[in-house]
């Protein structure tokens, strides 16, 4: 780890390379990968994650993307940093046990028999929004259905608000995502 101190790492440091959602995936992969992964599995795993695909599907231009970043941005941060050891000559990728310090700012649950969890359907705010998409789903059943009907202004304005309140939300978790 080149002298690098895993107590020494400011919590300032820690959210600067948490703060970008590659760093973030980088990381987590190699939590669900038991701590090590090569180069070119890390970049299909990412693009695959980012883009919602399997591993096959990803094109060569999906994957490039996240080659380039990985390679020319997030991994020097993350080694320098001291988060993991990184061989450009054998496309070796491991944590260190800087992750420990890490580790408590990051999303990340545990199942039952103790594995790590970093899925993206672990958020908070999907059951809200999982909420209000049965509200909306509710309010437009019971009008189409004429079980009861809401006057055009009523209707429009609930549906107004409830679009709003969604994408206010959409909006505060992206930036969140950062």
């Amino acid at each position: 780890m080149d002298g690098i101190d895993a107590d020494r790492i400011s919590t300032d440091e820690i959210f600067f390379l948490l703060k970008n959602r590659r760093r973030r995936a980088v990381i987590e992969h190699l939590l669900e990968a038991g701590g090590q992964a090569q180069f070119d599995d890390l970049v299909l795993a990412i693009a695959a994650r980012e883009k919602e695909k399997n591993v096959e599907e990803i094109t060569y231009k999906e994957r490039k993307s996240v080659h380039t970043s990985l390679y020319q941005s997030h991994l020097p941060k993350l080694q320098d940093a001291g988060v993991v050891e990184y061989d450009r000559r054998s496309g070796s990728v491991i944590l260190t046990d800087v992750i420990d310090t890490i580790r408590p700012y990051l999303d990340v649950g545990e199942t039952d028999d103790g594995e790590s969890t970093t899925g993206r359907f672990d958020r908070p705010w999907q059951g809200a929004y999982l909420g209000l998409v049965a509200v909306i789903a509710l309010v437009a059943a019971l009008h189409a259905l004429s079980i009861y009907r809401f006057g055009a202004g009523t209707l429009s304005a609930l549906l107004l608000l409830f679009g709003l309140a969604f994408g206010v939300g959409a909006l505060l978790w992206s930036r969140q995502q950062g």
